[in-house]
């Protein structure tokens, strides 16, 4: 008798406080994978030198999000920076991506320090549609890439570059981890496409030159 009311009394108390104990377990797990996140990388790693050359000094590199009414989809930049764990203001993405670009054309050497004419590089993010669920997060970024003659205005570049990224479940089996890799992997992938769009500009012939020239 003794034994069947420990199994009753084992019952009753499973029934009441297993709810909390799963609650707390799934917090836990959550956390641990807050802790385990990948940091915001967009880093393009090896670039070569470039043999195609522009005679102009890059002198600022700009990124900004795209107000909404021109936003081309979704743009996930605070989520993307807290994974869902808190709120943010998505600054520490902007700063990445402008860092990582910063490095990449300083590696590929396209521009010329010395010279006379300076170029300003203004992006903005149009799309980073980070899904919230999936078996690989597949990711697609469009941002617009700009480059502006400082001393007349006109806009010797424009692209609106799409890219796209994913990660595998059998590269991180976390969805929080692989929402995060798949992001970087679409900007980094990006910001490859834009270094190879580069080779084609020619500062002669500005795509969109300043109204004073109209």
């Amino acid at each position: 008798m003794g034994l069947q009311l420990s199994k009753e009394s084992f019952n009753k108390f499973s029934m009441k406080f297993a709810p909390r104990l799963l609650a707390i377990g799934f917090a836990i797990s959550l956390s641990a994978c807050a802790t385990q996140l990948p940091p915001v990388d967009f880093g393009v790693g090896a670039v070569g030198t470039s043999h195609h050359k522009i005679n102009a000094e890059l002198k600022t590199v700009t990124v900004q999000v795209a107000p909404k009414n021109t936003q081309k989809g979704k743009v996930a930049i605070q989520l993307l920076e807290s994974a869902g764990t808190q709120m943010s203001s998505g600054q520490g993405i902007v700063s990445a991506w402008q860092n990582s670009l910063q490095d990449a054309m300083a590696r590929n050497a396209i521009f010329n320090d010395s010279s006379t004419t300076k170029l300003s590089l203004s992006v903005t993010v149009l799309k980073l549609d980070v899904p919230s669920f999936g078996a690989e997060f597949e990711t697609e970024t469009i941002a617009r890439y700009e480059l502006i003659n400082r001393s007349n205005g006109d806009i010797v570049f424009s692209s609106d570059v799409a890219s796209k990224g994913s990660c595998a479940m059998s590269e991180a089996f976390m969805g929080l981890i692989r929402a995060r890799t798949a992001a970087c992997n679409s900007v980094r992938e990006n910001i490859k496409q834009f270094l190879r769009e580069l080779e084609t500009v020619n500062l002669s012939k500005p795509m969109f030159p300043s109204q004073s020239k109209l």
